[in-house]
Formats: C-alpha cells, structure tokens, sequence
C-alpha cells in the first residue's frame, strides 16, 4: 500500500512538472500594455514567475493577467485567449467577403535589422510605405508607437553619451588648471545612459512584434480568376528617381 502511494505521488509530481513550461529568457507584455525583460521564467495553469531583470527580484502573476511572452528569439511562448481571438478576428476582418488568402512569399515577407529598419525584399521601408502596409492590417498605430519609443531611446542614450564624454572633458580641462571639477554631468549621462537601453529595447521588440504578425497574416487570392492578387509594394527606378511603387 506504501508503495502505491509513493508511486502515485511520484506520478502527480512528473505530471505536475511536465505541465510547466520554462523559458530561460525573453519579453512578457502585461494586459496593462507594459513590458518587462525576464529571465528563467515557469508557466503553470494559473501562473507565472519569472525573475525580474528591472526588479532583480522574482516574480510572481497570475496568468489572466499576461497577454503575450516571447523568448529571446522573438518565437511566441504564450498568448492570452483575448489576443488569440482578437488576431483571428483580424485575419477574418481583412478577407471577409473578399477573396480567399495563401501564405506570404519570403519576397512579400518583411525583415528587421539594427537601428529600427524595416526592409521588403532588401529594400528599406520608409514611415510613408510602412503606413501603406501596415494600417489596412490595423497595426500602423502599434508601429509608429514602438517607432517612436526606439528613436527616444536612441536620442536618450545619444544624449547621455555626449553629457558623460562633455563633463569628462571638462573636468579634465578644468583638473588641468587645478580646479575643482564636477560629477553632475557624468552622473547624469549615465543616468540618461541607464534609462535610454531598456527604452530603445522595448522599442524594438514592438517594431519586430508589428513584423511577426505583418508576415503571418495571409495573402488574398483573386478566387474569380484563380489568380494570387497582384497589389504588391515595390521598388523601383527610372527616369523620375527612385522608390516604393504600389502596383495593382
């Protein structure tokens, strides 16, 4: 009889642990809109805890409260029910009544590099065409949102920078003439330093969230003809200039 209860709780502990789901690192997105880097995260039924990379504490939520994790790569680890429903909405909504939808292309994918850059085949997407792709999808607002958080990480830690090298070159000056130098603008460079990274992080994580979901969304097919529809953003040159032509 000891042994069959041994076992059975043997048996609810694995059960229990293979429930779980860790994550060694990554990005988790609150309801509230807020988001904050982790690491060694735990997703159970009910909760998550995760330590607290702002904090250097762990954490501990229930996960009603969490509407999306990603691990480091970008890969989505969690979605709340709320935005599953609502991204499946989205897809209904761009192609009810409409025309049947594929897949995107990797030519028709768009691609993220340093410095907040949006490229379509190669070609680097400017505001004006990354509103024109994006706010029929509905997500132009939440990229000009992370566009604008990554320029002001960009400006905070430029900002931060120039005042920690300003004030070391003027002390230095000053130590030179054997005046007393000061502190204020070093330290306020690397508080501006400080708050400018996980600005210009979240930033960026927004802007490649925009992509993610830009690229799962499916193509229309011209069911009528049999036909993939031809819209297309593209790059092009002739006798006028250069830039991105939207074809029909």
């Amino acid at each position: 009889m000891r042994n069959i209860i041994t076992a059975l709780l043997l048996l609810t502990g694995l059960i229990s642990f293979a429930q779980k789901k860790n994550v060694s690192s990554g990005y988790i997105t609150f309801n509230s809109g807020t988001t904050l880097e982790f690491k060694n995260l735990s997703i159970d039924d009910e909760n998550v805890t995760y330590f607290s990379e702002a904090g250097q504490r762990e954490m501990k939520f229930s996960k009603s409260a969490v509407k999306k994790i990603v691990d480091s790569s970008g890969a989505v680890v969690f979605e709340s029910d709320s935005l599953k429903a609502a991204n499946k909405a989205r897809i209904a909504e761009h192609s009810k009544g409409i025309m049947p939808m594929r897949e995107k292309t990797d030519k028709e994918k768009l691609s993220y590099k340093s410095g907040g850059r949006v490229f379509l085949n190669g070609k680097k997407l400017d505001n004006k065409n990354a509103q024109l792709l994006f706010e029929p999808a509905g997500l132009y607002d939440d990229y000009r949102e992370g566009r604008n958080t990554a320029i002001l990480g960009k400006i905070l830690l430029g900002g931060g920078i120039g005042l920690f090298v300003g004030g070391g070159i003027s002390n230095l000056a000053k130590a030179n003439k054997n005046q007393q130098g000061t502190p204020a603008f070093l330290i306020a460079g690397i508080v501006a330093a400080t708050v400018a990274i996980p600005i210009k992080i979240s930033g960026r994580r927004k802007i490649k969230d925009v992509i993610n979901q830009y690229n799962q969304l499916p193509k229309k097919v011209d069911n009528s003809t049999g036909l993939r529809d031809t819209r297309e953003l593209k790059f092009v040159g002739n006798t006028s200039g250069i830039g991105f032509q939207l074809q029909f």
